[in-house]
Formats: structure tokens, C-alpha cells, sequence
């Protein structure tokens, strides 16, 4: 199996990332430190974690956007280095955290949209995504009534969330939103096109 990164994101959020000299001195990337400016010697950049990418304050890598990475192209050699299908014995501990975290994604919740035929979207919330878009494209009981009405639909967009109550939140706030600016979340998001 070759080794290919399927952007799922999980490493983003569970490794902190360091960067090597050129990459922190070279200032494509932004720091936990980045406010304070650069340190001189780099000996003690890396002592004090100064070359480490900034996270977000759930712990994710700040360039982890719309459930992928927003620099995957120019991501720092440190990740370009690992891959989840690697056999190299040095990834073993990495490749065993992030399978735990992937059976803990299967506890996860779901916001979605789908585009219809008739290009409008419908946007709805489950624990089980595959499932749910089983069932909307079955058209059963189980599936949306509004989603019967057309010929197909199609996955255009998800996000995750670690409780129903967060999903529930963010289905309501992203039906609020006009459809252009929903348009402009698919858009933005090279996950799913």
C-alpha cells in the first residue's frame, strides 16, 4: 500500500506540530508564540515549544479547517513525513492513537448538508452519517420527507461534533443562514465537491 494521506484529520488534533529551523524562521507559518515575535536562537525556540503550530482551543492545529488541512500542499516536513498507512516502527505509537480516536469518531455527530437535484440544500444532523445518507437516498420512512422529492442528492458537506446537543446547535444556526452564504461553507470546503 503506498502511503497516502487521507486528510482525515485526526493527527491534526491529537500531535502538536514542530517546526524545523527553516520552516519557523521562514514565517509561512503561525506559532503558539507567533505574537511575540521570533526567537533568536532556535536551540531555544524548540526548548520552549516556540516552534510549535499554533492550536486551536480544542486542541486542533489551526490550519485543521472545515474538517481538513487548509495548507495540506505546504504542510510543514513533520507532516508531510507521516501517514497513517506507514510501516515504519517509529509511527507505531501515533498509528495506534489515532486508530483509538477513529473508534471514538464512530461516537461522534454529524452536521451535513446535501444538494438535491434541483440544487437546493438541506442541511440535517445524525450520529451515524453513512447510515443517514442510506437513508435519505433510499427515500423510506426513515428519510427526510423533503429529500423524497427529488430524483438524487448528494453529500456536500460535513462537520463533527462530540455531542448531539453541539450538532443540534450548529444545524440550527446553519438553517438560519441565507443560501448564498451556505454556499460560500461548501465553497470554502475542499472535503467534499
Amino acid at each position: 500500500m503506498k502511503n497516502k494521506c487521507s486528510q482525515c484529520g485526526i493527527c491534526c488534533s491529537l500531535f502538536y506540530v514542530n517546526l524545523d529551523e527553516d520552516e519557523y524562521y521562514s514565517g509561512k507559518y503561525i506559532t503558539q508564540f507567533n505574537k511575540y515575535g521570533l526567537i533568536d536562537s532556535f536551540d531555544k525556540a524548540s526548548s520552549c515549544g516556540a516552534n510549535i503550530l499554533k492550536r486551536k482551543t480544542n486542541g486542533e492545529c489551526i490550519y485543521f479547517k472545515r474538517n481538513t488541512c487548509s495548507i495540506h500542499t505546504t504542510r510543514p516536513k513533520v507532516c508531510r513525513e507521516f501517514f497513517c498507512t506507514s510501516k515504519l516502527k517509529k509511527f507505531k505509537n501515533m498509528q495506534e492513537m489515532i486508530d483509538k480516536k477513529r473508534q471514538n469518531l464512530n461516537e461522534s455527530y454529524f452536521v451535513y448538508i446535501l444538494r438535491t437535484s434541483a440544487n437546493t440544500l438541506y442541511i440535517g444532523q445524525t450520529n451515524n452519517l453513512k447510515n443517514r445518507l442510506k437513508e435519505h437516498q433510499s427515500k423510506s420512512g426513515k428519510s427526510a420527507k423533503y429529500v423524497r422529492y427529488f430524483d438524487s442528492i448528494s453529500l456536500v458537506y460535513f462537520e463533527t461534533y462530540q455531542t448531539r446537543k453541539e450538532a443540534m446547535r450548529r444545524e440550527i444556526e446553519l438553517k438560519k443562514w441565507p443560501k448564498n452564504k451556505k454556499e460560500a461553507l461548501i465553497s470554502n470546503s475542499s472535503l467534499i465537491n
